[in-house]
């Protein structure tokens, strides 16, 4: 196997896990969502939706600002792995927020990390497989997603609400 292809193959793979940790991470809202108001003191869960406004918000902005900065920078992998590390340690901070006006506030960089990574990975797995064959492989990203998302409320029956944003 050259080394191109060996790149193409070790890059996709870890372009794949990043979108697991995106499926796991978005499935896990719903779910915890009750425990997290009560976490926060709320009487009901419906008093941590703006919190969907919040992320919308920062996802349009990580989505415009990952064509900037892929534009203008050759180190597009770096970047992507700030915005992960970003995403990370966002969600593991969650749970021990003190209020839910923090709450919301950290909603608009955890959007932004999240548009972020989710574009730019999309970007960058066209990229690897450029010249007509990425069909595929964008679907098994797609799929990696999807797989993520499922298998975020079945590993929360294990958990608590605050160790599975520390997951």
């Amino acid at each position: 196997m050259d080394r191109f292809r060996r790149w193409q193959i070790l890059s996709s793979i870890a372009y794949y896990a990043v979108v697991w940790f995106l499926g796991l991470q978005s499935g896990l809202v719903g779910p915890t969502l009750g425990g997290l108001a009560t976490l926060f003191g709320e009487s009901s869960a419906t008093a941590l939706s703006p919190m969907f406004t919040c992320r919308a918000v920062g996802f349009l902005g990580g989505t415009l600002l990952v064509g900037v900065v892929f534009d203008i920078s050759i180190h597009q992998h770096v970047s992507l792995v700030v915005a992960v590390m970003g995403l990370a340690a966002g969600l593991a901070m969650l749970p021990h927020l003190p209020s839910t006006a923090t709450y919301y506030a950290l909603h608009v960089p955890l959007g932004l990390c999240l548009g972020f990574v989710d574009t730019g990975v999309n970007l960058l797995i066209l990229d690897a497989w450029k010249g007509g064959n990425s069909t595929p492989w964008m679907n098994l990203l797609h799929f990696m997603w999807g797989v993520g998302s499922f298998m975020s409320p079945l590993l929360l029956t294990f958990l608590t609400v605050r160790s599975s944003y520390l997951v």
